[in-house]
């Protein structure tokens, strides 16, 4: 037999046992992934619905009836770079609903992809969820509640983006829906470039370089005085 078709075979047989021998909980649920109108930009549309997001958990964050403090966000249905809005909302759980006592449940591992997987068999994620299937999350430790979601639309009207999210939070020990609710938020094109001034403005990077640029402004200073010295020492008397 030739080396070339006892090469093929042996690969062939490696990605036969490869897959057989796979565990099934290590595959996560992909979301499905937006579409945009034509013309939109992307990063104008991720700016929208993080202020919506933002908008959502402040509202449940201000709830004073929910006993369930430990959440797990599972995947939006509809997200945009892979996950991009379902890791903001994990972000802004956390730093909205950290400081009046929620916490996120962040232990994303086998037993967690597997559950999601079982759901995900007759429906997808998030979309028809009963209590019976929300109280299937009890087996996993530590989970106190579930926030799902999904981005419900982007719409275009001229320079306007609007982008409208929706979130629910449910007991898994109960099943029952504790908070859920839907927020527009909109994004001028025209304003984008100053949002993103004004954003950076703010970031810790933005005062790193503010503190190096007044180095610099310290130093040409420092040398124009020096150089205006010599400037005066050289000249006759």
């Amino acid at each position: 037999m030739k080396p070339t078709l006892l090469l093929t075979l042996a690969t062939a047989l490696a990605l036969v046992f490869t897959t057989s021998a796979a565990p099934s909980g290590k595959k996560a649920i992909a979301p499905a992934q937006l579409t945009l109108p034509e013309g939109s930009d992307a990063e104008v549309v991720r700016d929208a619905g993080v202020r919506a997001i933002k908008t959502l958990l402040a509202e449940f964050a201000a709830q004073k009836d929910v006993a369930a403090k430990r959440f797990a966000v599972l995947p939006l249905t509809v997200d945009i770079d892979g996950s991009y809005f379902t890791d903001q909302v994990r972000d802004q759980f956390t730093a909205i609903g950290k400081p009046v006592g929620f916490e996120l449940y962040t232990r994303m591992d086998d037993d967690w992809n597997q559950l999601l997987e079982e759901i995900a068999m007759g429906q997808r994620v998030g979309d028809t969820m009963d209590a019976a299937t929300i109280q299937k999350f009890g087996r996993i430790q530590g989970v106190q509640g579930i926030i799902t979601g999904k981005v419900v639309s982007v719409t275009r009207s001229g320079e306007d983006t609007k982008v409208r999210v929706s979130l629910r939070a449910f007991e898994v020990e109960t099943g029952r829906q504790l908070w859920g609710n839907e927020a527009t938020e909109t994004t001028h094109h025209n304003r984008t470039t100053m949002e993103q001034v004004k954003q950076f403005a703010e970031s810790p990077q933005a005062k790193r370089y503010g503190w190096i640029a007044l180095g610099v402004i310290v130093g040409l200073f420092v040398l124009f005085r020096i150089m205006k010295g010599f400037g005066a020492a050289a000249r006759p008397r």
